[in-house]
C-alpha cells in the first residue's frame, strides 16, 4: 500500500466515522470548500477519473478540518503523529488572491489534479494573470465556438477555480463521458441542468449525469480587443 492508498483509506474513515460529516460525502466536501465529485474522485473514481490526495493538498485537508500535521499519512490510529517541520504554516490554499494562472488546453483539464500539473504539463504551460480573486487551484482555457453566445465570445479566455463551490446560474466547466464542456448550471427541484447559451442551438438543455465531473466555477473570462 503506498501512501496515496494510506490517504484515501484515512480519508474514508473520516468520512465513515466522524459525527461532524454522519457518512454525508456532501458535509465533508462543503467542509473541505469542494464539490462532491471532488471529494467521489479521490475516494471511488477508477482509472484515469482517480485524483490522488498529495502532500500540499492533504495538509490543507488537516487544517480546514483541525487534524494534527500528517494525520493522512498514518497508517492506521496507533501510529504517531509526523513532526511538524520548523517555520510550517498551514495554507488554506483555496485563499482567494490576485494570481498567476496555468493555461491549459481542454484535454489536459481531465489529467489535473488540484495539488500540482502534471509534469508535461507544466513544462509547456502559459502562466496568465486571472483577472478575478482566485484560489492557488485555478486555470484558464481558451473558449472554442459560439455555443455560449452572446455571454461569451470565440476564443475568449475562461478563468476557472475548482475551489469555488459552483451555485445555481454559474457557468462551469464539466466532463461529461469523454467529453469536457463549458455549460451554464442551473440548479431546480427537478434537478440538476446544463444549458448551451446560444438560443440557436438546437437541445440546449441536458440533464447533469450522476457520473459527471466538475472541474470548477468560472470566476472570470476576458477577450482580446485588439488584433496583433
Amino acid at each position: 500500500m503506498n501512501l496515496y492508498d494510506i490517504r484515501r483509506e484515512r480519508l474514508q474513515e473520516l468520512l465513515d466515522t466522524d459525527p461532524r460529516f454522519g457518512g454525508k460525502s456532501a458535509r465533508l466536501a462543503a467542509a473541505l470548500g469542494r464539490q462532491s465529485s471532488y471529494l467521489y474522485r479521490l475516494l471511488k473514481a477508477k482509472g484515469k477519473e482517480r485524483k490522488n490526495l498529495g502532500e500540499g493538498l492533504a495538509r490543507e485537508f488537516e487544517a480546514k478540518l483541525s487534524l494534527p500535521y500528517g494525520w493522512f499519512d498514518q497508517g492506521n490510529a496507533t501510529q504517531h503523529v509526523r513532526e511538524v517541520p520548523a517555520g510550517y504554516s498551514a495554507d488554506l490554499s483555496t485563499e482567494l488572491a490576485q494570481r498567476w494562472v496555468p493555461l491549459l488546453t481542454w484535454d489536459a483539464v481531465t489529467q489535473i489534479d488540484q495539488d500540482a500539473l502534471p509534469k508535461a504539463t507544466q513544462e509547456q504551460v502559459e502562466w496568465l494573470a486571472c483577472p478575478a480573486e482566485c484560489s492557488v487551484h485555478a486555470f484558464s482555457l481558451r473558449h472554442v465556438g459560439d455555443a455560449m453566445m452572446p455571454d461569451y465570445r470565440d476564443a475568449e479566455l475562461l478563468f476557472v477555480d475548482p475551489a469555488v463551490v459552483s451555485r445555481h446560474g454559474d457557468d462551469v466547466v464539466v466532463t461529461v463521458g469523454d467529453l469536457t464542456m463549458f455549460k451554464r448550471l442551473h440548479i431546480t427541484p427537478e434537478g440538476k441542468f446544463l444549458l448551451t447559451l446560444n438560443p440557436a442551438f438546437p437541445d440546449r438543455v441536458m440533464r447533469l449525469p450522476e457520473d459527471a465531473v466538475l472541474h470548477g466555477t468560472v470566476v472570470g473570462s476576458w477577450t482580446p480587443r485588439r488584433q496583433r
